[in-house]
């Protein structure tokens, strides 16, 4: 993939997500590459450092806390009786946290389970279950959420089951959100009882990670108003359901060598003497291409990602129909995606926005190419661009003189129309703010 140049800061919600990266900048990124940094020697020793902290409650943390002050205060005994609460305080967490090795979870089972997609900036709920079956009952165990990604934030990170009776099943439910698209593998979720004091935490049992993938929100897309017809569709489309004019039987005619066998005709193979099967007109569709330009430049991530939001809502609204749907996603590497009724569903695009990255430049004839080889079958173009200029007003310009129709949207930061006549004649240009804010959208 292309490098490119960081955009220029056009907003608050980008100096966050910057801020967001930078605290996270130390952190590997990906679960693969926090294992290795695990199993490295510096990974083990700050493990190590992390163990005592980590069989703490945040009530003993605290008093962890205080006995340090108090350390540096009892260094004069002589002076100072500062050093008996500095004992008591010691004592009472080191006894803790050596009694704490009694409490391990023998016997339980944990499972988490989460949505196969999740949408960003809204509420991810990890539902944790665990099973008791071992031999006695346990009492009060603290449930913690994964480390998260830097993208991540949690709502609810923790919780706790009172009591687990034997051969008991409990639940309970964290909750977090997420700013970023893609796949996302979070570490393992920890339970570990409480000891009594409620300072220390017995030795942790660790779930499976977790991975899923953060979808684009759809775009509140009221309507797409753009002029669609049938097309002849060569060899038909696989996997169609009968809908429109497609499979309609016209015929028959004498068997060739490879025709279905479900498509012979027992009567007329009876009368003739000899196979004979069905023919059918070939399909006849309303086939829509939607094409996104990910040629971002200068543009701000939000405005990038607000026209990946268009997009998806755009495929919501035009699923609704009879139509057949080419998402094409212009850049260095090309994913185009077919679907439509009995074809695919919204999940399949989401799916493919989810991963998509901003590539550039925009090359008009190379997309030109890409999207011609399938303007034959193709009704009509919905292109969503991040800027207008000359090659993607001749990208359009092309597609309309092939004989498609093509509805060309804009989508910028702050959308003005009051430049450029012609070019507002040619281009819609929609707000990322409307979008992002799920404002409906009449297209």
């Amino acid at each position: 993939m292309r490098a490119r140049s960081r955009p220029r800061w056009r907003g608050w919600s980008q100096l966050k997500g910057d801020l967001q990266r930078l605290n996270h900048i130390l952190i590997p990124a990906t679960k693969e590459e926090r294992d290795r940094f695990r199993n490295s020697r510096v990974g083990r020793g700050l493990l190590r450092m992390a163990f005592f902290v980590g069989r703490f409650t945040e009530d003993g943390q605290m008093l962890g806390a205080f006995a340090l002050l108090a350390t540096v205060l009892a260094i004069d005994v002589r002076r100072s009786d500062v050093y008996v609460a500095w004992a008591a305080l010691a004592g009472l967490l080191i006894a803790s946290a050596g009694y704490a090795s009694l409490f391990r979870l023998r016997g339980v089972r944990v499972s988490v389970l989460v949505p196969r997609r999740v949408t960003v900036g809204d509420d991810a709920t990890f539902v944790v279950s665990a099973r008791n079956e071992g031999p006695h009952a346990l009492e009060t165990v603290l449930v913690r959420g994964g480390f998260l990604p830097w993208d991540g934030s949690w709502i609810v990170g923790r919780g706790a089951f009172a009591r687990m009776a034997q051969h008991e099943a409990v639940r309970v439910d964290l909750r977090a959100r997420f700013a970023s698209r893609g796949d996302h593998h979070l570490d393992p979720f920890r339970l570990q009882a409480i000891v009594p004091f409620g300072l220390a935490l017995g030795p942790a049992l660790e779930s499976d990670g977790v991975r899923f993938l953060a979808v684009p929100r759809i775009a509140n897309v009221a309507s797409v108003a753009i002029a669609q017809s049938r097309r002849h569709q060569p060899g038909g489309v696989p996997r169609a359901l009968h809908m429109a004019d497609s499979r309609e039987l016209v015929g028959v005619r004498p068997y060739r060598f490879g025709d279905p066998v479900r498509d012979l005709h027992a009567r007329s193979w009876a009368r003739a003497g000899e196979p004979v099967v069905r023919e059918y007109r070939e399909e006849y569709f309303s086939r829509v291409g939607i094409v996104l330009d990910t040629d971002v430049g200068d543009a701000a991530d939000d405005v990038f990602e607000a026209a990946i939001s268009l997009v998806a809502g755009i495929v919501d609204r035009l699923g609704r129909t009879e139509a057949l749907i080419d998402v094409l996603v212009l850049g260095e590497t090309v994913h185009p995606l077919t679907m439509g009724r009995g074809i695919g569903a919204l999940d399949r695009v989401l799916d493919l926005l989810a991963r998509v990255e901003a590539e550039g430049p925009f090359d008009p004839r190379v997309a030109l190419a890409r999207v011609l080889s399938r303007v034959p079958s193709i009704a009509a173009v919905v292109f969503v661009a991040l800027r207008w200029d000359e090659a993607r007003r001749s990208f359009a310009a092309e597609i309309r003189n092939r004989g498609a129709t093509c509805a060309a949207f804009v989508v910028e930061a702050r959308a003005d129309d009051s430049g450029d006549s012609g070019a507002a004649a040619e281009a819609r240009r929609i707000s990322s703010d409307t979008i992002r804010e799920g404002r409906e959208v009449a297209l």
